[in-house]
């Protein structure tokens, strides 16, 4: 039997819960409710939430760029 961080489920490839709430700057039940809405894709092992990592840099890259947009058209007269 492969060890859990080998193979499919391998820690390196996964968020957890803190270092969600780190990039986003949201709480726990935001997540929870973002789990809810199916906004976030996770998979729960141990009664604990992993995010793929490829999937939220992605939206956090998307979150940075929007966020520019909207600054740049706040200066704009």
């Amino acid at each position: 039997m492969k060890h859990l961080t080998q193979g499919i489920f391998s820690l390196e490839l996964y968020y957890d819960n803190a270092d969600m709430k780190r990039i986003f700057k949201v709480c726990d039940r935001t997540l929870a409710r973002w789990r809810h809405k199916e906004v976030l894709p996770f998979l729960k092992f141990g009664g604990k939430c992993f995010y793929p990592k490829p999937v939220i840099e992605a939206l956090a890259q998307e979150r940075m760029n929007y966020l520019k947009w909207k600054s740049w058209n706040l200066d704009r007269p």
